[in-house]
């Protein structure tokens, strides 16, 4: 029987979550399930309540859920003997593991192949300061538990200097792969935009300090142009601090908070500029598809960003934490209306030609026939 005819397993603790990860992986099971790959989710839910069997209403995709209460320490511990138990029992229905973040999932995952003889994929979310591998490393054994899982695992990263990073800590290069995010391009495109006096920025991702809005924010008070409103289209631990800001900086009548939104696409399209203030990244989602909708970008210098942005061309790039740089750049494009038109279409062109979703399910379908023939 080929590897075909079984499911490849996604790992993931929230497949419902609000994350770029989550949304990815949600993302990338079903279009691998439209591509004859059949993909089974391991994850969890936190109610007794029994929910949805399936990612979609075609039931391409099964999901199984586990129980698991919301107590921190004895949660996870509970998830990771569930996990290991079940991966264990269903040994003969898988023959690779995909995981996303590297955390107790990847253990138990590494743990059931290292026993059955299957492969396992480890797919990194973040690299730089808030990357995969500094998060395992402060778990209790992270050293050890790391030393397992990078001889034990293959992986999969989304830019360059994530690439370095893995080989800096020891991990051997043939065993890292690059496959970048991909977005629906069918889905994010350049919607009309009928030209306003006012011009629109947008931000779209979680409210955290990784994402460095509060530099962002100072940004936008530095402009001297009154006639430009943010956006900032998400949810956060860093909301309330991130409200407060405004206040002070007497934004109040500039910047907006969204919410959480299921579908950024109307926002996208009615935005001029779009900005990712980050301190460090995998590689945006958010980014890569407001680059498919054509909107110019500013973004920082960390990874992931540095692979898709070229200086000059189809955005301008800052160094992380410099609010005086990301004001001048945005009023750089908004005084612009042929260069901000220039940048936005090269980002189209540059998503068609390398980030679409099905060039990147195809690199994945590759990949998983490489792991099973070897």
């Amino acid at each position: 029987m080929s590897f075909k005819a079984r499911p490849v397993y996604f790992l993931i603790r929230d497949i419902d979550g609000r994350g770029g990860t989550e949304k990815f992986a949600r993302s990338l099971a079903l279009s691998l399930a439209r591509q004859g790959q059949p993909i089974k989710i391991i994850t969890t839910r936190h109610s007794l309540k029994r929910e949805s069997r399936y990612l979609n209403e075609k039931g391409t995709v099964r999901v199984v859920r586990f129980f698991v209460p919301s107590w921190r320490v004895l949660g996870t511990f509970w998830y990771f003997l569930v996990l290991l138990v079940y991966l264990l029992r269903k040994k003969n229905e898988y023959e690779l593991l995909q995981v996303f973040f590297l955390e107790y999932t990847a253990l138990a995952a590494v743990l059931a192949g290292t026993l059955l003889k299957k492969k396992v994929l480890c797919r990194l979310a973040c690299g730089g300061l808030y990357s995969d591998l500094l998060s395992l490393l402060k778990k209790p054994g992270g050293r050890f538990w790391l030393a397992v899982v990078k001889k034990k695992s293959f992986f999969v990263v989304m830019s360059h200097s994530m690439v370095q990073e893995l080989i800096n800590y020891g991990f051997l290069r043939e065993r890292v792969y690059l496959i970048p995010n991909g977005v629906e391009t069918d889905i994010f495109q350049p919607g009309r935009h009928p030209g306003s006096p006012e011009k629109k920025i947008i931000f779209v991702g979680r409210l955290t300090q990784q994402k460095g809005l509060e530099y962002l924010l100072r940004a936008m008070a530095l402009m001297e142009e009154k006639n430009v409103s943010l956006i900032l289209v998400g949810e956060g631990e860093k909301k309330e601090e991130l409200r407060h800001l405004v206040l002070q900086l007497h934004l109040g009548d500039r910047v907006f908070f969204a919410g959480y939104q299921s579908q950024s696409l109307s926002y996208l399209q009615e935005a001029d500029v779009f900005v990712l203030p980050s301190l460090a990244e995998g590689l945006s989602n958010a980014l890569l598809e407001a680059m498919a909708c054509g909107l110019p970008v500013v973004a920082t210098k960390v990874s992931g960003t540095v692979d898709v942005i070229e200086e000059g061309v189809n955005g301008f790039l800052v160094e992380p934490g410099n609010p005086e740089a990301l004001a001048e750049a945005m009023a750089g494009i908004l005084k612009d209306e042929g260069l901000a038109y220039r940048m936005g279409q090269a980002n189209r062109k540059k998503i068609l030609e390398k980030y679409s979703l099905d060039k990147i399910v195809d690199e994945y379908l590759s990949l998983y026939k490489r792991l099973m023939a070897e």
